[in-house]
């Protein structure tokens, strides 16, 4: 191989590796893709990935291939590793007379190693560690660069890698921080509402059940969670003489009561985190045949997600006690939905249903 084309040999190589680590998922697969590409790079017989532990003063070795797969969790005092040296300074140290350098660590060096390197594996401006490299030849200076140069290529995705850990941290919190802040909301509307406890969770845990039977992709399901969780949210702004009246509505409270809808969309909508989760809260009251609320929507054109929460929350209202209503048997209110298949719910739904019924699963 000319110089030219070793040139361009190493060119593809940094490049192809950098790719490489950019995509790596987890800091495990990163190393390891990281220290296999040194011992290909110069053709090593060892290599190691070297870290600085400030409490014990120590390096300590995080992963080790070749014949240096032993050095695999070692660590040495930081005054006998060059290696603390070169994480302190950033400075390269290679040598090819490694069994008479006083500066180096004899424990454990495998037979024969004359050749050893240190490389600086930087994250903007800092060190985070060194790369370790031992071989039976000499080392010339085209490979010290080489070595370098993965080096500064690793502390990047390192730092591209930690950033990504942090994110997803962050958003993992706050996704909890919004779960606790719905289920919240879903317990202040049972209280004002004066639905038997333990509503909200029932519907929601049958419309995941009944969600999956019917063919729901599972990566829709937190969406249809939090939806049936905030499914009446709305009624937080219905007033209480309307929402806890024991007696039939008149007409004008039907009207206010079915505002609860538009009051959800203007709660929720707002929230990015919650939009995927509008459906249900928005079009639980649509009817199949088109003469629900609030548009009127008909068929398939109102969201599975509220057809298939429609006839859970129905069953779950008749079978509880509430203020208007003493509750019913589990076989009348299925009686009740299957009756209004084809007009209130959509039949796949309620055929679905009956058979979680059929499961022993309602």
């Amino acid at each position: 191989m000319t110089r030219l084309e070793r040139q361009q040999y190493d060119l593809r190589a940094l490049a192809s590796l950098g790719t490489a680590l950019r995509r790596c998922r987890s800091r495990e697969e990163m190393l390891d893709r990281l220290v296999g590409a040194v011992l290909d790079a110069v053709e090593a017989d060892g290599a190691a990935l070297a870290v600085y532990e400030k409490e014990g003063d120590e390096v300590v070795f995080e992963l080790g291939l070749g014949v240096l797969t032993p050095w695999t969790g070692r660590r040495i005092p930081a005054s006998a590793s060059v290696s603390a040296t070169v994480i302190a300074t950033g400075a390269p140290w290679a040598t090819d007379d490694a069994p008479h350098q006083r500066g180096l660590s004899q424990r454990d060096l495998p037979a024969g190693m004359t050749a050893y390197a240190s490389i600086p594996v930087w994250t903007h401006d800092a060190v985070m560690g060194a790369l370790v490299v031992t071989r039976t030849s000499t080392f010339v200076d085209k490979e010290v660069q080489v070595l370098t140069a993965i080096g500064e290529l690793a502390g990047f995705a390192v730092q591209h890698h930690v950033l990504n850990e942090q994110l997803a941290s962050a958003a993992a919190a706050l996704e909890e921080t919004l779960e606790r802040t719905i289920e919240a909301w879903a317990r202040a509307v049972e209280v004002r509402d004066m639905i038997t406890a333990g509503h909200t969770q029932r519907v929601t845990e049958l419309t995941l059940r009944l969600a999956r039977l019917v063919g729901v992709p599972e990566g829709e399901m937190p969406h249809l969670r939090r939806g049936a969780m905030l499914h009446d949210v709305g009624k937080i702004l219905v007033p209480d003489y309307i929402l806890q009246k024991p007696g039939p509505l008149t007409a004008d409270e039907r009207a206010v009561m079915r505002q609860h809808v538009d009051h959800a969309y203007a709660m929720l909508g707002p929230i990015e985190f919650l939009r995927p989760a509008l459906e249900i809260p928005t079009f639980h009251h649509e009817c199949w045949d088109g003469s629900g609320y609030p548009r009127g929507l008909r068929g398939e054109t109102i969201p599975l997600s509220a057809r298939i929460f429609a006839p859970v929350d129905a069953y779950d209202a008749m079978t509880s006690d509430r203020p208007y209503h003493a509750r019913e048997s589990g076989e009348d209110a299925l009686r009740y939905i299957m009756s209004r298949s084809g007009r209130e719910f959509d039949p796949r739904v309620v055929e679905a249903m009956l058979t979680l019924v059929t499961e022993n699963a309602l």
